[in-house]
């Protein structure tokens, strides 16, 4: 609730540490916020899809 900033949450689809349904925590907390999941990723989705993480990660930071 004290996040103000436009914020970028990534989630990969298969995540079994956090399951994509703890993703609606956050988003209902920050209130500028975009959810990305990428599919067919873990955890790691940093790691798994880097390519489309950074691509996804810089296209957020150029809005």
């Amino acid at each position: 609730h004290k996040v103000t900033a436009k914020t970028l949450i990534t989630w990969g689809r298969d995540d079994r540490v956090s399951p994509l349904d703890m993703a609606l925590i956050p988003m209902r907390l920050i209130p500028q916020v975009e959810l990305h999941v990428f599919p067919n990723c873990g955890h790691w989705a940093m790691v798994e899809a880097k390519a489309d993480f950074e691509r996804t990660v810089l296209a957020f930071l150029r809005q």
